[in-house]
């Protein structure tokens, strides 16, 4: 529920703060909460910024999660002072972590070149279902180009949210709008017709408000969503408000793309 309340970090944040100091020393580190504190800071973004000692303090738990290095990332360059600890969390160990703290590192001014030989060559070494981390590559654009091949296979032979995460990658990489918009028209065109996956729906149009280019089969569609009167949402919790105005947000500012 803090999650939207953004605007009101300036307030609320002492007081989260505090908690969550609280919670990091009853439970030693990591406890039930710790996950949902990491999803609010990471919704506010470089507002959340002054817990950045309770973020850090975080990496002192072998545990790991990877909303830490997602928090640190949305916290913006101003999180930088970071690094170090990031890159000595112990929680290194394992490949996932490490690609993701590579990855971070290198959006907070890191080595971003040693970052994504890391990242590429495990997208072109790991096997499917997962094919590795093929959604870190995005942030790097045109430099990822040496990896399209690869990103386009997995592309085309993964569903669901790997799907989208590939063609927006291949887009970014590769700086062509298609085959990545028409993949993610897969994605638009069954909510028209009826459809509620509306958590794909939602992903597939952050892609395409990243690409900023419609195929004129998903604009159709998307102007029939936005004229249902039923709420765009899963959820049957005061969360469907939310990813109602979300995705109607999202919408008008794809239908206004020229």
């Amino acid at each position: 529920m803090l999650g939207p309340l953004r605007a009101h970090a300036d307030v609320l944040l002492p007081d989260l703060r505090e908690v969550m100091r609280q919670h990091a020393t009853h439970y030693g580190g990591h406890g039930p909460l710790t996950g949902a504190f990491l999803k609010v800071l990471k919704a506010w973004g470089p507002d959340a910024l002054p817990a950045l000692p309770e973020v850090v303090a975080l990496l002192d738990d072998a545990t790991g999660s990877l909303s830490i290095v997602e928090v640190l990332v949305a916290m913006g360059p101003g999180a930088a002072s970071a690094e170090p600890a990031l890159r000595a969390w112990e929680a290194l160990d394992r490949p996932w972590y490490h690609w993701n703290a590579a990855w971070a590192a290198a959006q907070m001014g890191g080595d971003r070149t040693a970052a994504l030989r890391l990242i590429g060559d495990a997208v072109l070494t790991e096997e499917g279902p997962y094919y590795g981390p093929v959604h870190l590559l995005t942030e790097f654009g045109p430099a990822a180009g040496p990896y399209a091949d690869r990103v386009r296979h997995i592309m085309e032979n993964t569903d669901g949210f790997r799907r989208i995460e590939a063609a927006l990658a291949l887009w970014s990489g590769t700086g062509e709008p298609e085959p990545s918009i028409s993949v993610l028209a897969g994605f638009v065109l069954p909510i028209a017709d009826g459809g509620e996956g509306y958590g794909l729906f939602g992903g597939a149009l952050r892609a395409l408000a990243r690409i900023g280019t419609l195929t004129p089969a998903t604009r159709a569609a998307l102007r029939t969503v936005r004229g249902f009167d039923g709420r765009l949402a899963q959820e049957r919790n005061y969360e469907a408000f939310l990813q109602d105005e979300e995705l109607r947000a999202a919408i008008d500012y794809l239908l206004a793309l020229p």
